[in-house]
């Protein structure tokens, strides 16, 4: 890519310069020197601006002239991890192809991977091929003696998340202080099924846009978190309890999750249609 003709002006600890330009500090993922020294390769992931265009993150690459791009790009890093202390160094996916429509792992590839790569995160991915999956592996990383990863990227749906969260949990129950081992591992939920009920909370709570695995991406590179509650459903003698973060469901609402499972090639429509098929068959 040829240089721009343009200066790169450091200027509070928030933001930099370029020709006039503001550009924050917290977008900037990776700076590197060009081979000459007489440039610096930016890589943000910030929000479109624009009266047209949509506020989801997209990563960007640009090459600046600077006078010297080792200097800048030591200190556009500096100022960038300094804004992200909680920032992991290596995390676990688990990628489920068959959640939703089946673009769960063209979902990583394209919007995920890109990220993590430009954020120097380590990955370990594991694609799922079975139901449990998911649960097993993460009750062999919760159960550890030591953690290995800083949290769990989940690309998938609401079902693949919750065998996260019960793997989790399930594995941290071998443990003398579980609590403390399940704080220590974050959770992340990217877009890749039908309802991800789930990722729509927290991306509507922390003002992101919702269905944008870029901006889960983004947030899981700065570090960023929040809260979840979990539930525990216990029913007796006949099944051992069970550890949900969403709401337990039945009747109707039911009836249209599990009756629409054959139909997952539609997508989120696959609910809206089963709901007024079931609606339309209530006896009056």
């Amino acid at each position: 890519m040829a240089l721009q003709d343009a200066l790169l002006e450091i200027g509070s600890d928030d933001e930099v310069t370029v020709d006039g330009e503001s550009l924050d500090v917290a977008d900037i993922l990776r700076a590197q020197p060009t081979p000459d020294n007489c440039g610096v390769e930016v890589t943000t992931c910030a929000r479109q601006s624009g009266w047209c265009a949509t506020r989801a993150r997209v990563l960007r690459t640009r090459t600046l002239r600077v006078r010297d791009g080792a200097a800048t790009a030591k200190h556009l890093t500096q100022l960038s991890k300094r804004l992200s202390p909680d920032a992991p160094h290596k995390v676990l996916v688990v990628v489920n192809p068959a959640g939703g429509t089946g673009r769960a792992q063209k979902v990583f590839e394209r919007d995920v991977a890109p990220v993590f790569y430009a954020a120097n995160i380590e990955a370990d991915v594991v694609v799922t091929k079975a139901q449990g999956d998911a649960m097993e592996r993460c009750r062999v990383v919760a159960a550890a003696p030591q953690v290995t990863y800083d949290g769990v990227v989940v690309v998938g749906g609401d079902g693949t998340l919750s065998e996260v969260v019960r793997g989790l949990a399930d594995g941290a129950s071998t443990l003398a202080d579980p609590e403390q081992r399940l704080r220590s591992i974050r959770v992340a939920h990217c877009p890749g099924g039908t309802g991800n009920a789930c990722h729509a909370s927290v991306a509507s709570a922390g003002g992101d846009v919702i269905g944008s695995a870029v901006d889960v991406a983004y947030n899981v590179a700065r570090g960023f978190s929040c809260s979840m509650g979990l539930v525990r459903y216990e029913f007796g003698e006949r099944r051992p309890p069970f550890i949900s973060f969403l709401a337990m469901e039945w009747g109707l609402v039911a009836d249209v999750d599990l009756g629409s499972e054959g139909f997952r090639w539609l997508g989120a429509l696959r609910t809206t249609l089963a709901a007024i098929w079931y609606i339309l068959r209530l006896k009056r």
